[in-house]
């Protein structure tokens, strides 16, 4: 059997979209996880933060702590990338500057600032990744800013149930594509 060279190229085509569906899917199965993770993390710190007024900072930072050692753990053996705490740093930079600038913030408006940077997050990571994260992206913020406009007075609860649970949907969503 002989393969001329236009055989060839297309096959060098086809192997090539493979090759990029294949890391578009794994991004998703990986993403995924991290999704369900700080979907609970935000469920669960939301809906104390809603049953206990007052007590941001006390439940805040240990389930932050709780996500970022469970993110550090989903990340063992995958070879190391310097680009992904890279790209969280400056996330997190660009956040707290936004923070910064606009004055103190509410507990509402710190938690909506911080959904709506995650989302932005996600938007960019669809860019590059996969349209599917900008949908994960698009549906967080979106539902951020209906809860922070329509429910502030509840707005905890309401990023428990939507944000977190949103979230932990989104990450299953992505695992089982």
């Amino acid at each position: 059997m002989k393969i001329d060279l236009a055989d060839a190229a297309k096959a060098l085509k086809d192997i090539g979209r493979a090759e990029q569906r294949t890391e578009t899917f794994t991004a998703y199965a990986r993403a995924g996880q991290s999704l369900v993770v700080w979907g609970l993390v935000w469920a669960a710190a939301n809906a104390l933060t809603g049953w206990i007024p007052g007590h941001r900072a006390v439940i805040w930072f240990p389930a932050l702590a709780v996500g970022a050692v469970a993110s550090v753990l989903l990340q063992r053996g995958q070879a190391w990338d310097w680009r992904r705490p890279a790209a969280v740093a400056v996330v997190l930079a660009a956040g707290w500057s936004i923070a910064l600038v606009s004055g103190p913030p509410t507990g509402a408006t710190w938690n909506a600032l911080i959904a709506l940077v995650a989302a932005t997050a996600y938007l960019l990571l669809g860019i590059w990744k996969g349209f599917r994260f900008c949908l994960v992206g698009v549906a967080l913020g979106g539902l951020t800013l209906v809860g922070y406009l329509g429910f502030r007075e509840r707005f905890d609860l309401w990023m428990s149930v939507v944000g977190g649970g949103g979230l932990v949907l989104g990450g299953v969503w992505l695992q089982r594509l």
